[in-house]
C-alpha cells in the first residue's frame, strides 16, 4: 500500500525512513508476528495462547501502529516547515506491515536517491538497531537499488529527547527507576554500548531535573532463554525498594518511545499488580509518542546527518 504525504511542495529526492518493531493489528495476526520474530518459526500453541491473553488485557492490539504512522506524519509536518521541499517520510517496520522491504521498495519507485534511516528507539545495540541496519541493508541488495544511505545509530544525547522525557517525568513522586528492553548479557563482550547509553541518558535527565531526584536503572521483559540477561530486573528493584521502606515510586522507560505490549501489560498490568501486593504507590510517564520535544528530536538528528 502507497504511503501517504502530507504537505509536500514537490517530489523530494531525499526519503526518511522511521523503522520499528511493529505489532500485530488485530489478534488473529498474532500467530504471524510471533513466527516473523522467530525467523519463520512457529511458536508453539501454548506460546500463542499466552501472548493472545495478553493481547485481550491491553485491548486486543497496541496502539504501536498508530502511533508511528502519527509519528510519521508529525516528522514530515516539522521537516517541511524548516525545509520545505527537502524530504519524504516513511515508516517501515521490522516484523509487520508494512515492512521494511515493501517501505524500501515504495522509495525506489519514488526514486528517492538518498535515504536517512532512523529506528525509533534511542539506544544502540548491535542487538537491536543492529538487526535494522542489516534488514535495510537486505532490502536494498535484494532490490538492486543502492541509494546514499546514511543511518542514525544512536541519538539517546539529544536535547529534545531529555527534554521530552523531563517535561513527561514533571514531579515525580519517590524515586524515579529508568527502564528498557534487556538483552542478553553476552553482548557487553563486545563493547556494545547499549547499557551505557542508557546510563548516560538517565544521568542527563536527572541533572536536568535537578539534584534531588533520586534514580535507579533497571532492565524488563528478558526474553525466555537459559542465558544470562542484563539486570537488574525491575521487578526484583521494586522489591528491593519496597524492603527499604520506599512507598511510591515512578517508572519511565526510556528505552520505549511508543506504547506497546512491554508498556501497557509487563508494566503496567504485571508490574502494577506487584506493586499493590507490596503496598507501593506506582506511576508512570507517558511514552515519548507524539510530544512536540520528542518530534523535535527526531527531526534535529534527520537534519544534523543529511546535510553534514
Amino acid at each position: 500500500m502507497r504511503q501517504s504525504y502530507m504537505n509536500i511542495k514537490n517530489k523530494p529526492t531525499t526519503g526518511v525512513l522511521l523503522t520499528a518493531y511493529g505489532s500485530p493489528e488485530r489478534l488473529e495476526n498474532v500467530r504471524e508476528f510471533y513466527t516473523d520474530i522467530r525467523a519463520g518459526r512457529a511458536p508453539s500453541e501454548e506460546l500463542i495462547h499466552e501472548i493472545e491473553s495478553r493481547y485481550r488485557r491491553v485491548g486486543g492490539q497496541t496502539p504501536l501502529i498508530r502511533i508511528t504512522r502519527l509519528q510519521t506524519e508529525k516528522v514530515q509536518e516539522e521537516l517541511e516547515r524548516l525545509r520545505p521541499g527537502i524530504y519524504r517520510v516513511y515508516m517501515g517496520m521490522k516484523h509487520s506491515q508494512p515492512k521494511i522491504k515493501d517501505t524500501v521498495q515504495q522509495m525506489m519507485k519514488d526514486r528517492i536517491t538518498k535515504i536517512v534511516a532512523l529506528v525509533l528507539t534511542p539506544h544502540y545495540s548491535v542487538m537491536s538497531i543492529g538487526e535494522y541496519q542489516r534488514k535495510l541493508q537486505k532490502a536494498m541488495d535484494d532490490l538492486d537499488y543502492h541509494p546514499e544511505l546514511r543511518f542514525v545509530e544512536s541519538w539517546h544525547k539529544n536535547p529534545h529527547l531529555i527534554t521530552c522525557i523531563t517535561e513527561q517525568l514533571g514531579k515525580p513522586k519517590g524515586i524515579v527507576v529508568f527502564t528498557s528492553h534487556s538483552l542478553p548479557v553476552r553482548i557487553l563482550e563486545s563493547g556494545d554500548p547499549y547499557r551505557d547509553q542508557l546510563f548516560e541518558t538517565s544521568r542527563l535527565i536527572a541533572e536536568k531535573c535537578g539534584p534531588s531526584l533520586k534514580w535507579e536503572l533497571a532492565f524488563q521483559s528478558a526474553g525466555r532463554t537459559d542465558e544470562s540477561w542484563l539486570g537488574p530486573d525491575v521487578k526484583d528493584i521494586l522489591i528491593k525498594l519496597a524492603e527499604g521502606g520506599l512507598r511510591q515510586v515512578t517508572i519511565c522507560p526510556i528505552g520505549f518511545v511508543t506504547d506497546n505490549l512491554e508498556l501497557l501489560y509487563d508494566l503496567d498490568i504485571v508490574l502494577f499488580g506487584q506493586a499493590e501486593k507490596l503496598g507501593v504507590t506506582l506511576q508512570r510517564t507517558p511514552s515519548r509518542n507524539t510530544h512536540p520535544e520528542f518530534i523535535k528530536a527526531i527531526v534535529t538528528e534527520v537534519i544534523h546527518l543529511e546535510t553534514k
